[in-house]
């Protein structure tokens, strides 16, 4: 059983999600414990933090936490870091935005010595600071078991990206990094790869929204090029534009280890979007490419497709946010009909209607290959719904599928629940705000008893109620 729980919304069990209202009182924390929760995501109030500490002292079920937004400070970290020496279950701890500063992480690093069993540790969006940065990677030194960790939102700057890099000089553990929103610009940039130089165990590096711009970018290829194992990096909302998204695709042609690069939010517009496919061409390693939120428009579109009929390495695809339309989606799939690579496309947030779903109900009919699609917030409605499940009554490939935010109703999910009844490839399906209600949910229960293929199906965020919640999991 997997469990979420927080004050304004939560509970995952099984493979069923429901959040809505719900806060715990002491008794129900102490009976949260008792259960056989493996995630939690918990939202308490300091009073609540020694029934919390003793709470992880006697679980072994749990596997990951989320703690951010409590306001923990260093003397909650310390409660929190106490309860953890006796706890070997949990590998993943979240505590972001917990006003967490210098002392605070010198006191989870200290705790993190007699604890082996954690190996990602999320401290985003507090304190820290250079010293703060300082102290994470002094303690990390002599830790083998942590693999990932995430300092986005520190506001470490350039001083402290050097503190870092200097840090995993003596790490061989971390493969993965997260130094995102830390006003590294230009100079943080240099520091950054010229410390990846002498690195060889990160594959994944973070470094969104830290005002890189076309010279940081230019710092960030120049590094790659000595660099063969990192694998994965992200560069989104830098200001790149044109000229710094064209000199990262220039320097790709000589990396052949990365095989996934997130340039959203990066406006890009038609002029990036032509740069960057003409650069694909050449480029047969990466497979995963996010192009969210670059207002490509309609002929931004047009042109990344057309540059995907000479590519057959990516698979992975995101153009949500890209002011598409129903005339680019028209593009996309006309496209989509005939590329047998892509197995995965995000098209979130592309203002499709009922027009657009018409048209992806044409291209689910006839694509085979595409195994994952979100169609999040694309204000399909009940109509526009009905479309994208007649194309799933005949479509046998798609195992995901995100139908959040559009405004389905009972009417609506009800469509959708008719089409799985037919469809028995898809194994994941969301539904969150949908407003959808009880009675939503309900009848979402009733069609599961005739359905054995859907593993996970998520209805968080559609107005059920706390006791009906609590209710269904004996809480």
């Amino acid at each position: 059983m997997s469990v979420a729980l927080k004050q304004d919304n939560v509970i995952v069990s099984g493979n069923i999600e429901l959040f809505d209202k719900l806060s715990l009182s002491d008794n129900d924390l102490i009976n949260l414990f008792k259960t056989d929760i493996t995630y939690i995501d918990l939202e308490i109030e300091l009073s609540q933090l020694d029934i919390l500490v003793n709470g992880l002292k006697e679980n072994n079920s749990i596997t990951d936490i989320y703690l951010g937004c409590n306001n923990l400070g260093t003397e909650g970290i310390s409660k929190i870091m106490e309860g953890l020496k006796e706890n070997t279950s949990i590998t993943t701890i979240n505590l972001p935005n917990n006003n967490i500063d210098a002392e605070g992480a010198a006191k989870i690093m200290e705790g993190l010595k007699e604890n082996t069993s954690i190996t990602t540790i999320n401290l985003s969006y507090n304190n820290l600071g250079v010293e703060g940065a300082a102290k994470v990677m002094e303690g990390l030194k002599g830790n083998t078991s942590v693999t990932s960790i995430y300092l986005t939102g520190n506001n470490i700057g350039a001083e402290g990206a050097a503190k870092v890099m200097e840090g995993l000089k003596e790490n061989t553990s971390i493969t993965a990094i997260d130094l995102g929103s830390n006003n590294l610009g230009v100079e943080g940039a240099a520091k950054v790869m010229e410390g990846l130089k002498e690195n060889t165990s990160i594959t994944a590096i973070n470094l969104y929204s830290n005002n890189l711009g076309v010279e940081g970018a230019a710092k960030v290829i120049e590094g790659l090029k000595e660099n063969t194992s990192i694998t994965a990096i992200n560069l989104s909302d830098n200001d790149l534009g044109v000229e710094g998204a064209a000199k990262v695709m220039e320097g790709l042609k000589e990396n052949t280890s990365i095989t996934a690069i997130d340039l959203s939010f990066n406006n890009l517009g038609v002029e990036g979007a032509a740069k960057i496919m003409e650069e694909l061409k050449e480029n047969t390693s990466i497979t995963t490419i996010n192009l969210s939120g670059n207002k490509f428009g309609v002929e931004g579109v047009a042109k990344i497709m057309e540059g995907l009929k000479d590519n057959n390495s990516i698979t992975n695809i995101d153009l949500s946010y890209d002011d598409l339309g129903v005339e680019g989606a028209a593009i996309i799939i006309e496209v989509l009909k005939g590329n047998n690579s892509i197995k995965s496309i995000n098209l979130t947030s592309n203002e499709f209607g009922v027009e657009g779903a018409a048209k992806i109900m044409e291209c689910l009919k006839e694509n085979t290959s595409i195994k994952r699609i979100n169609l999040t917030n694309n204000k399909f409605g009940v109509e526009g719904v009905a479309k994208i499940m007649e194309g799933i009554k005949e479509n046998t490939s798609i195992t995901t599928i995100d139908l959040s935010g559009n405004n389905l109703g009972i009417e609506g999910v009800t469509k959708v629940m008719e089409g799985l009844k037919v469809n028995t490839s898809i194994t994941t399906i969301n539904l969150t705000y949908n407003n959808i209600g009880v009675e939503g949910v309900a009848k979402v229960m009733e069609y599961l008893k005739e359905n054995t293929s859907i593993a996970t199906i998520n209805l968080s965020y559609n107005n059920i109620s706390a006791e009906v919640i609590k209710g269904l999991y004996n809480i």
